[in-house]
């Protein structure tokens, strides 16, 4: 006679696994800091959804640290190791590729074929000198006295060394 799989209806052992019990703490504590101003605590409401959210994601977490590391690692025999079961990102997915910093820019103008080096300096004081009317609430390049002068950033002068 075969044996019968069925789920147990027993709560889990560990009070993380346990989806309901999570949710009912989630509302008693949202309970006592929302005091009188939060009064719905049913499942429509947007922030009993994120706690709903929160629950389930405490819940697959509890469930995955059962598991032995090759478990989560590693594939299971048999398994097709395609973009279907991708769980970690590579570096080059993850590590910024683009320029942050001066130097970054430098590193990145010297790479090109044919510069010998690079040298990038932000510019304090823009030429001409740009003025901001407060009046009309433009720009302009003609100084007065309701005018004052504005210092631009991000604009920077680059000297490259073929």
């Amino acid at each position: 006679m075969t044996e019968n799989l069925t789920i147990s209806n027993a709560p889990p052992e560990h009070p993380g696994m346990n989806f309901a019990l999570l949710r009912q703490e989630g509302i008693k504590h949202i309970e006592r800091l929302g005091g009188k101003l939060w009064t719905d605590y049913n499942t429509h409401d947007p922030g009993i959804t994120i706690l709903e959210q929160l629950c389930y994601a405490i819940t697959d977490l509890s469930y995955r640290l059962d598991f032995e590391m090759k478990d989560l690692l590693a594939p299971a025999p048999g398994e097709k190791t395609g973009e279907n079961r991708k769980q970690f990102f590579t570096a080059r997915e993850i590590l910024t590729v683009n320029p942050l910093t001066i130097n970054d820019y430098r590193k990145l103008l010297i790479d090109i074929d044919g510069v010998k080096n690079a040298w990038v300096k932000p510019i304090k004081n823009s030429q001409p000198p740009i003025y901001y009317d407060s009046l009309l609430h433009t720009l302009t390049f003609e100084a007065s006295k309701r005018t004052k002068q504005v210092n631009l950033n991000g604009i920077y002068r680059v000297l490259i060394e073929k």
